[in-house]
């Protein structure tokens, strides 16, 4: 019979079944904590997969965000040009009509 090391510095010696009995406890122990960690693996993919969709429709939602923006400070540049425009000619109009009530 072989000596079977059961923790470090124990040494037992074990008939041939025991020894047996001892690996196939030991191997249904490793079998358990084998499927405990692929279920924990899992859920941990499944998370990251949520978190990415989260992303993906968080970048789709600012991209459209951003497009917005950008349409909107187009129509107040063009609101700023046709303003100032209006002011010059105004102000065109004005001083001409004061020239004219001048000369008068």
């Amino acid at each position: 019979m072989k000596p079977v090391i059961l923790k470090v510095g124990v040494a037992l010696v074990l008939s041939a079944t025991d020894q047996e009995v001892l690996l196939m406890e030991h191997k249904t122990m490793l079998s358990l904590e084998k499927s405990q960690l692929a279920k924990k693996l899992m859920r941990r993919g499944m998370q990251l997969y949520r978190v990415q969709i989260v992303s993906e429709e968080d970048y789709r939602r600012v991209s459209e965000e951003y497009g917005d923006l950008k349409k909107d400070v187009a129509n107040g540049v063009k609101e700023m040009i046709n303003l100032r425009w209006s002011n010059a000619c105004l102000r065109h109009k004005v001083m001409m009509t004061n020239e004219l009530i001048m000369r008068k």
